[in-house]
């Protein structure tokens, strides 16, 4: 099972993830971006983040994760700005998607990063 970790503020957004993946990925939680830097502390194959949080928003995680960090995170916002895809690569993470994707979308993205296989 993978080991992943959300940071997000909305606890519902929490509770669907887990729900979708409960067979496929072991989550932790955080529910803003300094607390999320402080579990990132631990290893992830997986990192959720969403960009609109208090105290740190997502941009500012991304400008202190590492690159392997950023490798693994998937930011998943439902800010509409189209700047906020542009402002999340330049930043260095390559998966973004909007906050309302579904469990299908989200899957091919894990195929494409390859932390989750096409059998599973």
């Amino acid at each position: 099972m993978l080991k992943a970790l959300i940071i997000n503020d909305q606890k519902d957004y929490h509770t669907v993830l887990k729900h979708k993946f409960k067979n496929k990925i072991s989550f932790d939680s955080a529910y803003d971006g300094v607390q999320g830097l402080k579990l990132l502390e631990n290893d992830y194959e997986l990192i959720f983040l969403d960009l609109q949080m208090p105290i740190l928003d997502g941009f500012g995680v991304l400008e202190r994760m590492t690159d392997e960090q950023k490798e693994k995170t998937v930011v998943m916002s439902y800010l509409l700005d189209p700047g906020a895809e542009v402002g999340t690569k330049q930043r260095g993470c390559k998966h973004f998607l909007d906050g309302g994707a579904d469990k299908v979308e989200i899957e091919r993205v894990l195929f494409e990063m390859g932390v989750l296989e096409v059998n599973e």
